[in-house]
C-alpha cells in the first residue's frame, strides 16, 4: 500500500493534485474516516405545473374599494355575457342584520389556475419532501466532510510546503548557474558570492548536491588564486 509519508521530499513535491487526493484517501482510511459523496442538489424552484388563465369579474363594495368575485370564465366574451345579465354579489351586512347586493362589473381580472390541482399538490409535496431530505443529507455531508478534511490536512499542508521548497531550490539552482558563469566557471569563487544570499548550509548543499558542496567547502592546500568574493 502506497502511503504519502513513505515518499521522499522530492517525490512528494513531484506529486500532482490527483496523486495527493488518492493518497489522502489512504490516509483517511488509516484514520477510520471516509470521504462522503457529494449530495445532489434540489432545485430551489418548485416544480412547474400546467396552468390556464381565466377572467374573473369584480364588484365595488360599500367601502369604495374593488373586490373579486368567486366566479370566473374561460373567455372575456363569456364574462361580458354574464355581466349583461346584471348579476349582483350578495353579502351579509351585520350592521343592519340584512343581506346587501353589489352590482358586478365588467372590469375583468385575469387569474391563473392549475389545470390539475391534485397532481400539482402531489408534485409540490414531493418537492418539499426532497428539499427536506436534501437539507438533512447536506448537514450530514458537511459534518463528515469536516472530519475528512481534518484527517488529511497534514498531507495537503506538507505537499504545499514541499512544492514551495522545490520551487525555491530550483530558483536557487538557476542563480547558482548564473553566478558560476559570471565567475568564468570558477565554482569556488561563485560559492563565495552564493553564500551571501543563501547562508543555510543544508539548503546550499541541497542546491549544489552534497558531494559538490563538500568538495567546494574543503580548504585547498596550495591555492593558486587569491580572488576574494567578500
Amino acid at each position: 500500500m502506497r502511503r504519502y509519508w513513505d515518499l521522499s521530499n522530492e517525490e512528494r513535491a513531484a506529486l500532482s493534485r490527483e496523486d495527493v487526493e488518492a493518497l489522502c484517501r489512504v490516509e483517511a482510511m488509516e484514520k477510520g474516516v471516509t470521504k462522503p459523496p457529494i449530495v445532489e442538489e434540489v432545485s430551489e424552484e418548485p416544480p412547474e405545473m400546467r396552468t390556464r388563465t381565466l377572467f374573473r369579474p369584480n364588484y365595488h363594495n360599500e367601502y369604495g374599494s374593488t373586490s373579486a368575485c368567486d366566479v370566473a370564465f374561460e373567455t372575456k366574451e363569456q364574462l361580458d355575457a354574464f355581466v349583461a345579465l346584471r348579476p349582483v354579489h350578495v353579502e351579509r351586512a351585520w350592521e343592519i342584520e340584512c343581506n346587501i347586493a353589489h352590482p358586478i362589473s365588467a372590469e375583468a381580472e385575469v387569474v391563473t389556475i392549475a389545470n390539475d390541482a391534485a397532481s400539482a399538490l402531489e408534485a409540490r409535496k414531493a418537492w418539499s419532501k426532497a428539499k427536506r431530505v436534501a437539507a438533512e443529507q447536506k448537514q450530514k455531508y458537511e459534518k463528515e466532510k469536516r472530519a475528512y478534511d481534518e484527517a488529511v490536512e497534514s498531507v495537503w499542508s506538507d505537499w504545499r510546503e514541499q512544492g514551495r521548497h522545490a520551487f525555491e531550490v530550483e530558483r536557487a539552482r538557476e542563480k547558482w548557474t548564473e553566478y558560476v558563469g559570471m565567475c568564468d566557471g570558477n565554482e569556488r569563487i561563485a560559492l563565495g558570492f552564493f553564500l551571501k544570499i543563501h547562508s543555510d548550509g543544508e539548503f546550499v548543499a541541497e542546491v549544489l548536491g552534497v558531494e559538490k558542496h563538500k568538495a567546494l567547502t574543503q580548504p585547498i592546500e596550495n591555492p593558486t588564486e587569491s580572488v576574494s568574493a567578500s
